[in-house]
């Protein structure tokens, strides 16, 4: 297959409606429209971009701007960062796991959900980052595609924040077709369904995949109706909402990432196994054994990473590091620079993996 088929495919239809209903106009340039289409820095994994918002940009005549090329290169480090610091290191437990997964049971899996959450969201918004950034570079500005999904405060909630370009491309050119939420509660349960269901074959022709949009549209479609309930009677505090969605979304994901049902139901019957025990020191580091085999650096570097994800999100969600950088002296900016490439040749996994979001 092409590569990229799948986002290019999504981008290319998104323009023939936009055209059919005359959102824009035709592009009549053959080859720009070839660019639109094939535009190299997201032809792997999106972001998929409207023709409404990267032609008029292609367009343009485009001159060289340091503080534009510096911003893009920027962003592509911390991208690079995300994924071959971060991704590629949880990755080396999350793929160890799922290898050989009769041996693992209770908290040996849940641990193992937990990085691969982490895992697969700094895989793909490192790789839009690197995609952004390089665009931006050139003069291009693409899409945000990720809005700090994991502090969602439901699962309707998370895909407003999650692979955006994607959401709303469902959105608007399936979810509102079929009627969307103005024809009654059951038809819009319904198209719900429908919509996720789509997005689950659309990542592959697998019960596991199939099962990951259909339990998305389920849980939305409860969301919807409980809502409707008891309205704004109870009131629920933000961080049981956030913490409610935030597992609702790791166990979804357990599906995403099985390589058969069997495997995806045997995580969750065996994660809670012996739950009394989870907080008895002996069984913890017993499991930490288990799931290091016994390599206390791979162990120290793997929850270093993962707190570094944590705390670069909650950074971002207080805007603090996008507004306090650069109002550092120059030669502040440029140690904290030389220590992410620092860090990056330093704990990049040796064995350089694919993007996650490339296969689909």
């Amino acid at each position: 297959m092409p590569i990229g088929i799948s986002f290019y495919t999504l981008q290319v239809v998104g323009y023939l409606l936009d055209v059919y209903k005359d959102n824009i106009k035709p592009e009549k340039h053959l080859g720009r429209f070839a660019l639109f289409c094939a535009f190299f820095p997201q032809i792997n994994a999106g972001p998929i971009e409207r023709g409404s918002t990267l032609l008029p940009q292609l367009k343009k005549q485009h001159e060289f701007k340091y503080d534009q090329v510096a911003s893009g290169m920027k962003l592509f480090a911390f991208g690079l960062f995300k994924k071959m610091v971060i991704a590629d290191n949880l990755g080396l437990v999350v793929d160890r796991v799922f290898g050989s997964l009769p041996e693992y049971r209770g908290l040996s899996l849940v641990i193992t959900i937990l990085l691969y959450t982490w895992q697969i969201y700094m895989d793909f918004s490192g790789y839009t980052d690197m995609a952004r950034g390089t665009a931006q570079m050139v003069g291009i500005n693409l899409m945000e595609n990720f809005n700090l999904p994991y502090s969602a405060t439901s699962v309707r909630d998370f895909w407003r924040r999650w692979h955006i370009s994607f959401s709303s491309w469902l959105r608007d050119y399936i979810y509102y077709p079929l009627g969307g939420n103005r024809k009654g509660i059951v038809r819009t349960i319904l198209n719900t369904l429908i919509v996720f269901t789509i997005s689950g074959l659309w990542h592959g022709a697998a019960w596991t995949f199939v099962a990951w949009g259909v339990l998305h549209g389920i849980s939305i479609s409860l969301e919807r109706v409980i809502n409707k309930i008891i309205r704004s009677r109870i009131s629920v505090p933000k961080l049981i909402q956030v913490f409610y969605a935030y597992g609702m979304i790791s166990m979804f994901w357990v599906f995403f990432r099985a390589t058969s049902f069997q495997d995806a139901l045997y995580i969750l019957q065996n994660s809670f196994i012996g739950l009394k025990n989870f907080f008895i020191p002996s069984y913890l580091w017993a499991t930490l054994d288990q799931l290091f085999i016994f390599d206390k650096v791979e162990m120290i570097i793997t929850f270093g990473v993962l707190l570094i994800a944590v705390f670069m999100e909650l950074i971002r969600a207080q805007t603090l590091f996008s507004v306090t950088l650069p109002k550092q002296p120059a030669l502040i900016r440029l140690a904290f620079y030389a220590i992410l490439i620092f860090l990056i040749i330093q704990f990049r996994n040796s064995d350089i993996k694919a993007f996650i979001y490339t296969r689909f």
